[in-house]
C-alpha cells in the first residue's frame, strides 16, 4: 500500500495544475473527496493594435500602444486525491527526466510551502486563499482550534529557502 501523500505533496501538485490555468486569484478548500479550487483567471483579449488599422498607426507613430484589454473568468474545479496523485507521479517522473531549479514563486512552490507550513504546526489543513501577494492559510491546531495565520509571497519564500536547505542537506 502507498505512503498517504502529504498536504505539501498534494498542494504541489494542485499548483502545478493551477499555473496551467493562469489562476489571478485562488481559494482553495480541503473536502472529503479532494481539494475544490475556486477563483478567477484572466484572459487577454486581441487588442486594437492587433488590427490593420492599429498596425498602420503604430508604423506611422500616430498612436501610442494601449494596454491589452482582458477579461476576467470564474473557476470551480474539483480535484480529487487520486487526480493530485497522478499528477505528482507525472511531475516527479518529468523533474528526474530533468533536473532544473525550482522557481519559488511559483504558485507550486507556494503551496507546497504552505502545506508544509501546516505539516510543521502539526495541523490539519482547512484552506488557502490568495490574491495578489497575499496568503492567508486556515487550519485545525492541535488543540483542534480553527487558526487563520496571513503571509505575504515574500515571507513564503524566505520559508521555501529554509526547507529547500534543510532537504539538500538531508540528500
Amino acid at each position: 500500500m502507498a505512503e498517504p501523500a502529504t498536504y505539501s505533496q498534494q498542494l504541489r501538485a494542485l499548483g502545478q495544475q493551477l499555473e496551467v490555468l493562469s489562476m489571478e486569484r485562488i481559494a482553495v478548500q480541503l473536502g472529503a473527496e479532494g481539494y475544490r479550487v475556486t477563483g478567477t483567471k484572466r484572459h487577454q483579449v486581441a487588442a486594437e493594435e492587433k488590427s490593420e488599422k492599429g498596425l498602420w498607426q503604430r508604423l506611422l507613430g500616430a498612436s501610442k500602444p494601449t494596454a491589452t484589454p482582458s477579461t476576467v473568468e470564474p473557476v470551480d474545479k474539483l480535484f480529487s486525491f487520486e487526480d493530485l496523485a497522478r499528477i505528482d507521479v507525472d511531475a516527479q517522473q518529468k523533474r528526474s527526466a530533468s533536473p532544473s531549479g525550482s522557481d519559488a514563486h511559483s504558485l507550486s512552490q507556494i503551496l507546497r510551502a504552505v502545506g508544509a507550513l501546516v505539516e510543521q504546526k502539526q495541523g490539519r489543513f482547512m484552506s488557502v486563499t490568495k490574491e495578489g501577494q497575499d496568503i492567508a492559510i486556515e487550519y485545525q491546531s492541535m488543540a483542534n482550534r480553527n487558526t487563520v495565520e496571513r503571509y505575504t509571497v515574500s515571507s513564503l519564500y524566505d520559508y521555501w529557502v529554509k526547507m529547500y536547505l534543510r532537504r539538500k542537506d538531508r540528500g
